[in-house]
Formats: structure tokens, sequence, C-alpha cells
């Protein structure tokens, strides 16, 4: 018996030696200036309330207007992660615009990542007049976007991270990830396992 309390405090202190040097994962919420207050309060609470990270705030300083497409009457968001990528490195970041975007081959997009380093979201189409729907709305986009920047691909499961191609999917698709989704960020901290 006491060789096998020996062996789970060793199993314990290896555990507490490997949990405090993993690196905090920690995120930069860059919101623009065309993004409404209440969405502004919707993105920080749906990263509080969705994710075990750090995360500071502040204003996207990046001139967006180079990926203006004038004749489509939407931003690029391919362009807007591209430049992103080049002017924070080696970070993980969140930007959030109140502009349409889109990337090639789709009409529109609700956000767009790119695993390991970051997303965009458009609170555009996301808007209604119902604060709970737009809410609602957010917390699904910022979920799913973050999602993919945390490895996550699409899922066909009851979960976030299926695909929405409308509002109505957006709609009618779940907040939560699905369990095995769930287990693949609890393993990296991400998210709580309860």
């Amino acid at each position: 018996m006491e060789k096998i309390d020996v062996l789970l405090q060793k199993i314990w202190v290896l555990i507490m030696v490997f949990e405090i040097k993993k690196p905090p994962i920690e995120l930069k919420v860059l919101l623009h200036r065309s993004v409404d207050s209440f969405a502004r309060e919707a993105i920080i609470r749906s990263i509080e309330l969705s994710f075990n990270i750090d995360f500071d705030i502040s204003t996207l300083r990046l001139n967006i207007e180079d990926a203006c497409n004038h004749r489509r009457g939407q931003y690029d968001a391919e362009k807007i992660l591209n430049t992103a990528l080049i002017l924070i490195p080696n970070e993980l970041f969140l930007i959030a615009i109140g502009y349409d975007i889109y990337v090639s081959n789709l009409n529109f997009v609700f956000g767009v990542a790119l695993p390991n380093h970051g997303c965009i979201i458009s609170t555009w189409r996301l808007r209604d007049r119902d604060r709970e729907v737009y809410e609602m709305r957010i917390l699904k986009t910022v979920r799913h976007e973050l999602g993919h920047v945390f490895g996550l691909t699409h899922c066909n499961r009851y979960c976030v991270m299926r695909f929405a191609n409308s509002l109505l999917e957006l709609d009618m698709k779940p907040k939560d990830f699905c369990n095995k989704c769930k287990s693949r960020l609890a393993r990296i901290g991400i998210v709580a396992t309860s």
C-alpha cells in the first residue's frame, strides 16, 4: 500500500510539474471601431464563458481598407488575416469587424480562421433587433472560429463546430461543443471537462 501511495505521489508531482511548465494560452482580441458596443461586450462575454484562456482587448489598429472590395461591398477576410499574421506573428488573435466579409468561392462568411494563429469574425450579418438572438449568434460564431484556432475542424454532430451557410443554419445549430470536440479542447486545457 505504501508503494502505491509513493507512486501516486510521484505521479501527482509529475502532473503538477507538467501543468506548471505548460504556458498559459493567451489571446489578443482586436475590435475594429465598426463593432457596436453591444457586440463588443457580447464577444468578451463569449470568450469568458467559453474558454479557460487569458486574453487582452484592444482596438484593431490594422488598416483594413486594402481588403475592401468596393464592387462587392464586402471585405476580403483572407487579406485581413494575412496582414494580421505579418503584424502580430506568433500570437493567437481574434479580430472582430462590423463590416460584411467574404472569402474566395463564398458569397459571405460569418468568420474564418487559421488554425494555431487567429480568426476574424464579422458582426454584420449577425445583427438582429432581438438582442438575445444577436448575442447568441455572436456566442456561436466566437466559439466556432476559436474552436478552429485551437485545432478543431467542422463537425457533423450536434455541435457548434457544424458549418453554417446561412442565418437559419446558424440559429439552428447548438451553442455548445459536442462531447468529442469538447474533450479535444479539454486535453489542451482550453475548456473544463464538466
